[in-house]
């Protein structure tokens, strides 16, 4: 017999496990990270999946690098987020974002995300996407090879825009401020950028383009501009010193992170520094946009609440509404907002659910109609199969042409 954690004695085979501060019975599982956890006799037995890892950018230059490294960068260039062109290494790709202000007064946030590939860009900007050809290749003057190949996938789903590259990476973008990179499991340590090297330890996150490691994070940042014309970042803001009138409202509201409405999360994402990164943001804007750095940093708190596997339904009338009302037509209730939903219609793009996207994520979503049976991801809008849109550098529309090698398509 054996003591438990209620000062009970119990044989060896009914000793509780703890994750996360919770204690589970035995038999019973949990999830860490992509790895399934079973509680045998006091102890986790867990599986052994090398797990793909994530980088996370919002707001005022909040970063959570692939190895889990938090810092604050809010520099006014466009920097290297990640790209497997490191050293004298061959690579495949390069994300660059560029920083530009938020809000009248306010500092900077992530807003323009370009995606370079081989013979193409792939630009996310003011809540849109558009292919650029970057040669005369991809713009079909030679082999008349379209800008959407196979293995590229851009999905809307949600609140949010998917752009993936079968083998190399997925990019979640909130059409706005935040997004989040995730990479294959084979670009292990073979990265760098302002998201780190991916290698496991965070102690070299802060890794230079000229592949030194620095302590802190501005020389570190500055390293991975893209434009030599650009100044340095030489000092940190803190905006909450800046205007220390807004620092009590932002505690109170930040305080949701911490409190009740997320208990459930607080075991399997740590609160604080999304707390820290809240309060920050809250004190950036002035009236106007007062809650637009506060929304986005709980918002991105409960999607990585919502990838841990737990649900959050944060979102009030008065707390960062979403309005789902604006695609319903007059007398229509189809599209109403869920915080974790799924594509539940047939797509446009894949003809039945459930092909290419399987993820649970927040936003507007909407059951179509046997009349109008597929989603139409690219306007939001259920349509006949006739009806759907393309994608082609940019929407295009049922029933328009475009220019394709002086050919119409």
């Amino acid at each position: 017999m054996v003591r438990n954690s209620n000062g009970k004695c119990v044989p060896l085979s009914q000793c509780p496990c703890v994750f996360g501060g919770e204690e589970y019975n035995d038999g019973e599982t949990t999830m860490s990270n992509c790895n399934k956890c079973v509680c045998k006799q006091g102890t986790w037995q867990c599986t052994e999946n090398e797990c793909k890892s994530t980088c996370s950018i919002f707001g005022d230059g909040h970063t959570q690098t692939f190895d889990g490294k938090w810092y604050h960068f809010n520099g006014v260039c466009k920097y290297t987020v990640v790209t497997d062109y490191c050293g004298e290494a061959e690579g495949s790709f390069q994300i660059v974002t560029q920083s530009i202000a938020c809000c009248e007064g306010g500092v900077t946030c992530a807003r323009t995300v370009t995606i370079m590939l081989p013979e193409k860009n792939i630009v996310l900007e003011d809540g849109k996407v558009t292919v650029v050809a970057t040669n005369s290749t991809a713009a079909g003057a030679e082999d008349d090879e379209p800008l959407i190949t196979k293995g590229l996938n851009i999905e809307r789903v949600g609140l949010s825009t998917y752009v993936g590259v079968d083998g190399i990476f997925s990019l979640q973008w909130d059409q706005s401020t935040r997004f989040s990179v995730t990479l294959e499991t084979g670009y292990k340590g073979k990265v760098c950028g302002l998201c780190g090297n991916n290698n496991g330890d965070m102690k070299d996150d802060f890794t230079t383009r000229q592949n030194s490691v620095e302590a802190g994070s501005l020389i570190f940042a500055n390293t991975w501009k893209t434009e030599t014309n650009c100044k340095d970042t030489e000092t940190e803001i803190f905006p909450c010193d800046k205007n220390p009138y807004c620092k009590l409202e932002a505690e109170k509201k930040c305080s949701i992170i911490k409190e009740s409405t997320f208990q459930s999360c607080h075991s399997k994402v740590p609160p604080d520094s999304y707390y820290d990164a809240c309060k920050r943001d809250a004190c950036i804007c002035g009236m106007q946009n007062k809650d637009s750095g506060l929304c986005n940093t709980i918002a991105m708190y409960a999607q990585a609440c919502n990838n841990a596997g737990a649900c959050i339904d944060w979102r009030s009338p008065t707390l960062c509404p979403i309005y789902c009302d604006y695609y319903n037509s007059p007398g229509d209730y189809r599209w109403h907002y869920e915080p974790c939903g799924t594509i539940k219609s047939k797509t446009c793009n894949d003809q039945f659910v459930g092909q290419k996207f399987s993820n649970v994520v927040e936003g507007c979503f909407a059951k179509c109609p046997a009349k109008a049976p597929y989603l139409d991801t690219n306007l939001m809008k259920c349509v006949s199969q006739p009806q759907c849109s393309c994608f082609y550098k940019d929407v295009v529309p049922a029933g328009s042409t475009v220019t394709s090698d002086q050919r119409d398509t």
